[in-house]
This record gives structure tokens, sequence and C-alpha cells, in this order.
């Protein structure tokens, strides 16, 4: 698989932004009863795996599985 061309990299990066920022302001809109902290974790977690993923920091699919034992 090739890497990403600069261009590409920064065209994902401003949908992901676009995609956290409405994310946030509909959590925002939420009632407190409606307002799950957990959510923040969850795009925090997102974003670092998306850093990840764009800056090569990734293994192959096929190494998914090693050293996991099924019984």
């Amino acid at each position: 698989m090739s890497s990403l061309e600069l261009r590409e990299k920064i065209k994902l990066r401003e949908l992901l932004d676009r995609d956290i920022a409405i994310t946030q302001q509909k959590i925002q809109n939420l009632s407190p009863q409606e307002n799950s902290q957990e959510l923040e974790p969850a795009v925090e977690s997102f974003r670092r795996g998306w850093d990840d993923v764009m800056n090569g920091r990734t293994k192959p699919i096929s190494e998914l599985w090693d050293g996991i034992d099924v019984d």
C-alpha cells in the first residue's frame, strides 16, 4: 500500500476536524442528562488513532492476531 500524499493527509485531517467539531457541537446541545462524559475520551482516542495511521505507526493486518491463542 502506498503512503498518502501530503495534500491527501491535509484533506483527511480537515474532514476529521470538521466531523469532530460537529460531534462536539451536538454534545454541547444535549441536556445534562444526555451529555455523557464518556464521549470525550472516545474522541481523543480516535484522534490519537487517526494520527497513528496518518503517520505510518501501524502494523500489517496479517499480524493482528499474532500471539493470541484461541481455545
